[in-house]
């Protein structure tokens, strides 16, 4: 298998999970807990924190899921060859897609909490 192959599928199976936790937050099926939603101190406050900081949290990662989904799809489209020294750049920020769609989802997230009373 190819390296761009395998680092397509590997963005997409991420965008992938990330949507399918996306859907239960986004519809308020998630009880507080310590192990599933967005466990920030915010979100603990209360029950209405809760429900408002893993719903918004949730929509942010389905956005940024899809985002993350089509730039593991544009893999499979681009002529990447790591013989070639140009693209070497390229192929390292794929690779680091996933975290670089994390970053901001989060920061969107706790921008957002700080705004929640």
């Amino acid at each position: 298998m190819n390296d761009h192959i395998l680092l397509g599928l590997i963005n997409i199976g991420v965008a992938v999970v990330m949507i399918i936790v996306s859907i239960p937050l986004i519809r308020g099926k998630v009880k507080m807990n310590k192990f599933y939603g967005m466990r920030i101190p915010k979100a603990f406050e209360s029950e209405d924190n809760w429900y408002k900081i893993n719903a918004y949290g949730g929509r942010c990662f389905l956005k940024w899921g899809i985002v993350l989904a089509a730039v593991g799809g544009a893999i499979f489209f681009l002529p990447l060859n790591t013989a070639e020294p140009p693209n070497g750049l390229l192929i390292h920020v794929l690779a680091l897609a996933p975290v670089l769609v994390l970053l901001p989802c989060i920061i969107q997230i706790l921008v957002y909490a700080r705004k929640v009373s």
